[in-house]
């Protein structure tokens, strides 16, 4: 988005925001993680998909690192357009 808008894409200004879409939602102590990405992510990544993979790798001691670089690679491979390296 700060590339097509600084490279003078001013007819993309009407379709792009800087207002973010937000949910507020209540933790409990039930949940295991919160995962936050862009639609560079959930554009080719469902939420269940997305969860069970940083579930596996929480559980099997491998961090949210690795579960963050999954995540991106996963996207590309599902041809994200989106800069999904900025994402993580």
């Amino acid at each position: 988005m700060r590339a097509s808008l600084r490279s003078g894409d001013e007819y993309l200004k009407p379709y792009v925001t800087s207002v973010p879409e937000v949910t507020v939602v209540s933790r409990s102590s039930s949940d295991e993680f919160l995962l936050i990405a862009t639609d560079g992510l959930f554009d080719v990544v469902s939420n269940e998909v997305a969860c069970r993979l940083v579930k596996r790798c929480l559980n099997c001691r491998r961090g949210a690192s690795e579960a963050a670089t999954l995540l991106a690679e996963l996207a590309i491979a599902k041809g994200s357009g989106d800069n999904i390296i900025d994402d993580i």
